[in-house]
């Protein structure tokens, strides 16, 4: 798998873990496979936007960040 590829599926990864364990603690219960799928269907498009817009795509601490998608950010480091 193409090494940019990998980075941007890492960071969507995390946001959706993110985003469902957010989800998750608001209904008080896990919120199941259903909600992966249900986000990658509201959500993939504007995340893939705005990662494309962002730094932390070629960020040396993308892993650690990157699912924030910021177009400015004082870490930043290029890779």
């Amino acid at each position: 798998m193409d090494k940019d590829f990998q980075r941007f599926i890492n960071a969507e990864i995390q946001k959706i873990k993110d985003d469902k364990w957010i989800e998750g603690e608001k209904r008080n219960c896990d919120p199941g496979a259903e909600y992966e799928v249900e986000w990658v269907d509201k959500n993939a498009k504007n995340f893939r936007n705005a990662w494309n817009k962002s730094k932390c795509q070629d960020c040396i601490y993308c892993e650690k960040c990157g699912k924030l998608t910021l177009s400015a950010c004082d870490d930043y480091v290029k890779n």
